[in-house]
C-alpha cells in the first residue's frame, strides 16, 4: 500500500516547490533529455511567453559567469585583452540580439511563430547548461599545463561545439517540423553569425 502511494507523493513534493525552482528543475532535466537526443525533452519546456522571459532572468542572473567563461576563451585564443568590460557587454548582447533575430526569421520562414518562445527558452537554458563543461575545457586549454595537454582540450571543445550543434539542429527540427538536413543547415548559420559578430567588433 506504501509503495502505491509513493508516486503521489513524489508528485506532492514537485508541486510544493516554488514556481521558479520547479521550472528550473524542469528545464535542466529537460536539457539533459534534449542532451540525450530524447523528444520527450523538448515537450518539458512552458511554451509560454510568461516561461521565456523568465528564462532570460536566470541568463541574466548567470551573465557574469559567462561573461567569464567568454574572457577565458578568448584569452586562450590571444585574442581580445585590450578591450574593456563595456565592450565585451555590448558584443554579447549583439550576438544575442542577433541569434534571436535569427530564430525569429527562421519562424516566420516556416510558418511556425507558435514554437519561437519555446525555441528561445530552450536555447537559453541550454546555454546556461553547457557553462561549466564548457569553462573546463577553456581551462584546461589555456593553463599552464603541456603541450598536449592543451591541443587535446582544444580537440574536445570543438568535438563539444558539433555535439551542441547537433542537439540544437535535434531541437530545430522537432519544433519547426523540418527534415533533419534542413535544421543542420539553419543550426550552422545561427553558428556563424554567433561567430561572424564578434570577429566584426574586433574579439
Amino acid at each position: 500500500m506504501a509503495r502505491e502511494e509513493q508516486p503521489s507523493t513524489r508528485q506532492s513534493a514537485s508541486e510544493a516547490m516554488p514556481p521558479l525552482i520547479h521550472a528550473m528543475r524542469n528545464s535542466f532535466e529537460g536539457c539533459l533529455d534534449i542532451f540525450l537526443f530524447r523528444r520527450e525533452g523538448i515537450e518539458r519546456f512552458d511554451p509560454s511567453v510568461a516561461a521565456m522571459m523568465r528564462s532570460f532572468l536566470v541568463l541574466a542572473a548567470v551573465w557574469p559567469v559567462s561573461f567569464f567563461v567568454d574572457a577565458m576563451a578568448l584569452r586562450a585564443l590571444g585574442r581580445g585583452g585590450e578591450y574593456g568590460v563595456l565592450h565585451y557587454g555590448a558584443v554579447t548582447a549583439l550576438g544575442l540580439v542577433t541569434v534571436l533575430l535569427a530564430l525569429y526569421l527562421l519562424c516566420k520562414l516556416e510558418k511556425r511563430m507558435d514554437v519561437l518562445p519555446r525555441w528561445i527558452s530552450i536555447g537559453n537554458w541550454m546555454g546556461i547548461a553547457v557553462i561549466v563543461p564548457f569553462a573546463g575545457m577553456i581551462a584546461v586549454m589555456g593553463g599552464p599545463w603541456t603541450e598536449s595537454a592543451g591541443m587535446l582540450a582544444g580537440v574536445l571543445l570543438t568535438g563539444f561545439a558539433v555535439y551542441i550543434m547537433a542537439c540544437s539542429a535535434f531541437v530545430a527540427a522537432h519544433l519547426l517540423c523540418i527534415p533533419w538536413w534542413r535544421a543542420a543547415l539553419y543550426t550552422l548559420g545561427i553558428f556563424i553569425v554567433q561567430q561572424a559578430v564578434p570577429a566584426l567588433a574586433g574579439l
